[in-house]
């Protein structure tokens, strides 16, 4: 069973910092993109990276089990725009996706030198072509030191796939609080999905990387422990773009979050319940205090259910009144139309 706070497993072997004299093509910003058998979203996530106004970053695409050629491909007809600033990482079976960003990120760690900032950007999403620029400098304002991250607004884009072709279908904000982010809110539910995130490189060796025993939800469980760390920013502009398909029948371009829900609520159940036995084995104290809090917030759920309830009962009512309403129109309609046959039958000169 995962913790809910991973252990601190360090993804730096040693300290590799970054040069004394940093020169135009150093890179401020690493970049972990994890795809797997998806080349359609891969080049538009290329085209997401590549389109950035700030050029300072270093993308490491780790291909989680898929075949190796496709992915060439593409970064071989990128190739002049890339200009040395990716990397290539090829796993010959699946470890999922916080696995394939703990290889990514360590990868850099051992090749490059260190950037201030990370992203994760996965192979189905997009950025704003302004992303980096106003996420890095929030980070670097001096007045900001204190803080570990910005995250900034995402707006979700419903798709589909269709004869090779992506067709959006709709859009809509994704919830967002401006100024700072809220632990406890977070706590509740994630709060940022990963592509509309910017963090601190230091923060990996104060907290690890991600969890790879969650086959979901290892996003949020990160965030967790990011935000247990320090505070994010949460920059007001929709600069990250979360894309969303229900994919039927093509499972390797579904979302975990739309065709997954089942797996994300039972995983979210383990979540909680771990971090919750980890929280009492620590502070059994703890128990006292969250007793009658738990027992509250189910006086809250029960009242709220009893409310759905009667407003689910109250709509049958509306519905079964409109349909009776409905019936009597149609019975004073037929009424209207005898009455007025009789007034032509017994108008002088009728039949």
């Amino acid at each position: 069973m995962p913790t809910a706070l991973a252990p601190r497993h360090p993804l730096f072997s040693a300290p590799n910092p970054a040069p004394a004299t940093p020169t135009a093509d150093t890179a401020r910003v690493w970049i972990v993109m994890r795809t797997r058998a998806r080349p359609l979203l891969l080049r538009r996530a290329i085209a997401s990276v590549l389109s950035q106004s700030l050029p300072a970053w270093h993308l490491c695409i780790v291909n989680d089990g898929g075949a190796p050629e496709p992915v060439e491909q593409i970064l071989a007809e990128h190739a002049p725009i890339f200009a040395g600033r990716v990397s290539l990482r090829h796993n010959a079976q699946s470890r999922g996706m916080e696995a394939a960003s703990n290889l990514g990120l360590a990868h850099l760690a051992a090749a490059r030198p260190r950037a201030p900032y990370f992203a994760i950007h996965d192979d189905d999403d997009s950025w704003h072509p302004d992303f980096l620029r106003r996420t890095v400098a929030s980070l670097d304002d001096p007045a900001h030191a204190d803080f570990i991250g910005t995250a900034t607004r995402a707006t979700v884009i419903n798709e589909r796939i269709e004869d090779d072709a992506i067709i959006e279908e709709s859009r809509q904000d994704f919830p967002f609080r401006p100024g700072l982010a809220d632990l406890a809110a977070l706590l509740m539910e994630n709060r940022f999905p990963p592509i509309a995130l910017l963090l601190r490189t230091r923060l990996l060796d104060e907290i690890g990387g991600f969890n790879p025993a969650l086959p979901v939800l290892g996003d949020w469980e990160f965030n967790i422990r990011a935000a247990l760390a320090g505070d994010i920013l949460a920059l007001d502009a929709p600069l990250a773009y979360y894309h969303h398909r229900h994919a039927p029948g093509q499972a390797a371009y579904g979302n975990t979050v739309t065709t997954g829900q089942a797996r994300h609520e039972f995983w979210n159940a383990r979540l909680r319940n771990s971090l919750l036995r980890e929280g009492v084995k620590t502070r059994p104290d703890l128990l006292g205090l969250l007793q009658p809090l738990l027992h509250t917030a189910l006086q809250t759920e029960r009242a709220m259910q009893a409310a759905k309830a009667e407003r689910d009962a109250l709509a049958r009512e509306m519905q079964a009144a409109r349909a009776e309403l409905h019936a009597m129109h149609a019975t004073l309609a037929a009424l209207r139309a005898d009455m007025a046959a009789l007034r032509a039958q017994t108008r002088p000169g009728g039949a």
